[in-house]
C-alpha cells in the first residue's frame, strides 16, 4: 500500500492508467492453485464493480476465473502481463452478466481444448462485454468463445453486445471452430482483430454465426486451415471493412478469403485484401435466400458479389 503504479502509453504520456481497485501480484506458484485464489479474491471484493488490476509478471492459473457483472481484468500490457493456463480449463469465463471484461495482456493456452476467454449468454442478454489488447497463444480450441446458447435453441434469445478490439490468437488448434468463434451476437464489434495459423479440419480464423447489426474492421485472418472469415448461419446487416484475409487454404481448392454462407441477408464487404486463398478471394455459398449488397477480391481471378 503507499504507492502508485504507472504505465507508459504508446503516445509517450506518463499516467497512472491502474484506476481504483485491487491489485493482484504473481506469487510464483506454478500449480496455479494461488494466482486463481488471489484473483478470485480480488474479484469478489468489488460487489459494485470495479477493476481487477494483475500487476507486472507471469501468472499461473488452473481454475477458470468466473468474472462478475460489471468487473475488468486487467493487465498493465500485453508484453508485460503474461497469464499461463495449467490443465484444461479455460482462463476467463464470462457468463449471463454485463459490462465485463478483460485487457491488457498475453494469454498462453497451453494446448487447452476449453475456449481460453469463453464469453456465454444461457439465460440471459449480455451488453458492454470487452475484450481489448489480448495476446492468445496455444489454444487447443478457439481463443476466444462468445457464443449464445439459449435453453430454447434459439441463438440470439439472449444476445451478446461485445467489443472485440486488438486481440490477437496466434496458431490455435481449432478443429471445426476458429481462432475467434462467435454466435448469437448482435451490435457488436471486431476491430485489428488477428486471427492465424489455425490447423485443423475446418480450422477458420474468425467465424461468426446467427449474429445481426455487427462490424468487422481492419481485422486479419491469414494462413488458416479452412478460411479467413466465415459469415455464416442467417447473419444480417453487416459490414466487413478493410483487414487482409491471405493464403488460407493454400495449397488446397476449398478455402476462402472471406466466405458468406447459409441465409446471411443485407452485408457489405469493401476494400478487404484477399489473396493467395485455395478457392478465391470471396465466396458466396448460397444454401438459403440470400441478398448479396457488396463485395470484391482478388485470388487469381476477382470475384464480386453484387445484388
Amino acid at each position: 500500500s503507499g504507492f502508485t503504479v504507472y504505465k507508459v502509453t504508446s503516445s509517450g504520456d506518463l499516467n497512472t492508467l491502474v484506476p481504483s481497485g485491487p491489485i493482484v501480484w504473481p506469487s510464483a506458484d506454478t500449480s496455479g492453485a494461488a494466482d486463481y485464489i488471489s484473483m478470485l479474491k480480488a474479484a469478489s471484493s468489488l460487489p459494485n464493480g470495479g477493476t481487477v488490476n494483475l500487476a507486472p509478471g507471469t501468472f499461473y492459473t488452473s481454475t477458470v476465473l468466473a468474472v462478475p457483472a460489471n468487473v475488468t481484468v486487467a493487465g498493465v500490457d500485453e508484453k508485460l502481463t503474461i497469464l499461463n493456463v495449467v490443465g484444461n480449463v479455460s482462463a476467463f469465463l464470462i457468463q449471463n452478466v454485463s459490462n465485463s471484461g478483460v485487457r491488457d495482456m498475453t494469454i498462453n493456452g497451453n494446448g487447452t481444448t476449453q475456449p481460453v476467454a469463453y464469453v456465454n449468454a444461457g439465460t440471459a442478454t449480455m451488453t458492454g462485454i470487452s475484450i481489448r489488447r489480448v495476446t492468445i497463444n496455444s489454444a487447443g480450441y478457439t481463443g476466444v468463445s462468445a457464443i449464445s446458447y439459449a435453453a430454447t435453441g434459439n441463438p440470439i434469445q439472449y444476445p451478446i453486445t461485445c467489443q472485440l478490439e486488438d486481440v490477437t490468437v496466434v496458431n490455435p488448434v481449432a478443429t471445426s471452430a476458429a481462432g475467434i468463434f462467435v454466435s448469437g451476437t448482435k451490435g457488436s464489434t471486431f476491430t485489428r482483430c488477428n486471427s492465424a495459423g489455425a490447423t485443423g479440419t475446418g480450422a477458420s480464423g474468425i467465424f461468426i454465426a446467427s449474429s445481426t447489426d455487427f462490424k468487422v474492421t481492419d481485422c486479419e485472418a491469414n494462413f488458416n486451415t479452412a478460411h479467413g472469415l466465415c459469415t455464416t448461419f442467417s447473419c444480417s446487416e453487416f459490414t466487413i471493412t478493410g483487414g487482409h484475409y491471405c493464403s488460407n487454404n493454400a495449397s488446397g481448392t476449398t478455402g476462402y478469403g472471406i466466405i458468406v454462407s447459409q441465409g446471411c441477408v443485407d452485408f457489405t464487404i469493401q476494400g478487404a485484401v484477399c489473396k493467395y486463398n485455395g478457392a478465391s478471394g470471396i465466396g458466396a455459398d448460397v444454401l438459403q435466400s440470400a441478398s448479396y449488397v457488396s463485395g470484391t477480391a482478388t485470388s487469381g481471378t476477382t470475384t464480386t458479389l453484387t445484388d
